[in-house]
């Protein structure tokens, strides 16, 4: 079946095509920066495990490996916080994923700090829940946090005491 050509100049094909391209630009920016988040966070939990596996946090000793582990969690916090594609990709992923990177990372470091305690999280096999679950975390909760101020600050109109006149 042949498609019927449509002139350009008719306003509705003008106006259509100026809504699709902004959707197309719109489209770019937030989708495509969940690709190289994904590969970085892929990246980062595979290094991570293999300097475990290594027992590089091990010979590190305990300072360093806190102090590289805040550096990490302050690092994800502030990659959402500066880089708007980050925070616009991360603001429409889906709650449900969200909550569960969050809430699934808080629990496993609740149960390795229950277990094993704070100077053994950073070392061994314990090493990729400081560098990489709870900078992760912390990250996911930022997003989640939003939402809720978002969603809570907002006043309804019918709510607002100007959407109705006052009784006379």
């Amino acid at each position: 079946m042949h498609a019927r050509r449509v002139s350009d100049k008719s306003t509705n094909v003008r106006v259509y095509r100026r809504e699709a391209e902004a959707r197309d630009r719109d489209r770019g920016e937030g989708g495509l920066a969940g690709r190289p988040v994904c590969l970085a966070l892929a990246v980062w939990l595979g290094l991570v495990a293999l300097a475990a596996a290594d027992g590089v946090f091990v010979r590190l000793g305990g300072a360093l490996d806190a102090t590289l582990a805040a550096f990490a969690t302050l690092f994800a916090a502030a990659s959402y916080a500066l880089d708007r594609e980050v925070r616009q990709w991360a603001d429409e992923a889906p709650v449900a994923i969200v909550a569960a990177l969050a809430l699934g990372g808080d629990a496993a470091l609740a149960a390795a700090l229950a277990l094993a305690g704070a100077p053994a999280l950073a070392a061994g096999a314990l090493a990729p829940l400081a560098f990489f679950a709870a900078p992760v975390a912390l990250a996911a909760h930022l997003p989640l946090a939003r939402a809720c101020a978002g969603r809570r600050l907002r006043s309804t109109a019918r709510r607002s005491p100007g959407a109705r006149p006052a009784a006379s």
